[in-house]
């Protein structure tokens, strides 16, 4: 009996975004089994990133990924909190 592979396929959206099957997808796993997941990632997802063949590889990338955008949130509001400090009108 074969061996399931392991995967990771973690996702970069809203839930709109996975109602409307427009997920980012940050796959890695091996070329057999993406091929086999291929259909399943296309239902959900506009694009598919295929990382590696490692799957905490894809882990790794979605963690990195969340940092960036928490990173440019914080960075807006330290910019706004400048300004506003500044006496910058605020709209």
């Amino acid at each position: 009996m074969p061996q399931p592979a392991n995967a990771a396929a973690p996702v970069f959206g809203r839930p709109e975004m996975a109602v409307a099957g427009r997920l980012f997808v940050v796959a890695a796993c091996t070329r057999g089994a993406i091929e086999v997941a291929t259909p399943l990632l296309q239902a959900i997802g506009q694009k598919t990133f295929v990382v590696s063949e490692t799957p905490n590889v894809a882990n790794l990338v979605k963690l990195s990924g969340n940092f960036l955008i928490a990173s440019e949130i914080e960075s807006f509001g330290e910019a706004m909190a400048l300004n506003s400090r500044g006496g910058v009108d605020k709209r």
